[in-house]
């Protein structure tokens, strides 16, 4: 099957369908984690080869919770996909 994606960093769901309560916990789930999530990550930074590989990687999962965390993003690119 062939993924309509430009870079390997776009997210698209390729699962089942699933009902809106459960969707709803666990984006409540990785929300309630997002400060260990984060810590975890910033205490791994000397793992990285250099500083705008670790900043990169670090955006990229910041910008995970900012679709759980905005309202209309989470329902266009969550809800409603």
């Amino acid at each position: 099957m062939k993924i309509s994606i430009s870079r390997v960093t776009q997210r698209v769901y390729r699962g089942f369908k699933r009902d809106d309560i459960l969707i709803e916990q666990v984006c409540q789930d990785y929300n309630s984690k997002k400060n260990e999530m984060m810590e975890i990550i910033d205490n791994h930074k000397l793992l990285f080869e250099n500083e705008k590989e670790f900043e990169n990687a670090k955006e990229f999962i910041l910008s995970f919770f900012n679709i759980l965390e905005n309202d209309k993003e989470y329902n266009k690119r969550v809800i409603n996909n």
